[in-house]
């Protein structure tokens, strides 16, 4: 996977600088020629499309989007090159390609500021990947340095991925850009109902639609909008289904 541009232009592009929506990531999946599976989404969280390169970094996107104890993400955060070319010499690790005369900028898969001010930076890896020697040199030169900054480096693998949340997630994201007509009224219609009681969403999804005069089918696709937008929440590690009873949902829209 040859890049088309050096790392000496994407630092005078920005890249790798800034936060929230002004962050650019250092890396851009247009910037290779082939990466494979790569994912451009929007985020929810933050307004601006995200650079990833696997289908594992997008699933795990998903999951840190959709979670509410964090302030940002930034992903494909560059390390600085000094720094760990000094660690990848003091481990006797070959820092860049040997074939190569340009020292590439190692990267973070996703660094994290969490709303209490602390950064988790994690590093994403199919578990496949970690019989191999060079992937492992790589992530301890990872790990040093961020221990050297006093900052939480996790590596996580598709085995830490919970299946049942991130079918959720992907349902509800599907409606988050969505725009909608009466969602105050469909609101309101749904605080008259029991929040108690065992009546199945679809029966309450069917009282409220016929009340707010819309098909079935656009109440439902309303009612995964708020949920997208967490003005319902439920318990995310259970199956999502209409099915499912009021009484496992709680209403946040006041």
């Amino acid at each position: 996977m040859k890049s088309r541009i050096s790392d000496k232009t994407r630092f005078a592009k920005g890249r790798g600088k800034g936060e929230r929506e002004k962050y650019i990531p250092f890396l851009k999946t247009r910037d290779f020629s082939s990466i494979g599976r790569a994912h451009r989404p929007k985020g929810m969280l933050i307004n601006r499309t995200y650079e990833l390169f696997s289908d594992i970094e997008y699933h795990f996107f998903l999951l840190l989007d959709f979670a509410t104890n964090i302030h940002d993400i930034r992903e494909q955060f560059p390390l600085d090159l000094e720094e760990t070319m000094e660690i990848a010499e003091s481990h006797n690790i070959v820092h860049s390609p040997l074939d190569s005369e340009e020292k590439f900028v190692m990267t973070t898969d996703f660094l994290l500021t969490m709303k209490d001010g602390s950064s988790i930076a994690l590093s994403i890896k199919p578990s496949s990947e970690l019989i191999k020697k060079r992937v492992l040199e790589k992530l301890h030169v990872e790990y040093s340095y961020w221990k050297r900054k006093s900052v939480t480096w996790i590596l996580l693998t598709e085995k830490e991925i919970d299946l049942i949340i991130l079918k959720n997630i992907k349902n509800f994201q599907e409606k988050y850009f969505h725009e909608f007509e009466n969602v105050d009224e469909f609101i309101y219609q749904l605080e008259t109902h029991d929040w108690d009681s065992n009546t199945s969403i679809q029966e309450i999804l069917r009282d409220v639609s016929k009340k707010c005069k819309i098909p079935f089918g656009k109440g439902r696709e309303i009612f995964t909008y708020l949920l997208a937008h967490k003005k319902i929440v439920f318990d995310y590690t259970k199956h999502f289904s209409i099915d499912n009873p009021i009484h496992q949902f709680k209403l946040n829209s006041l």
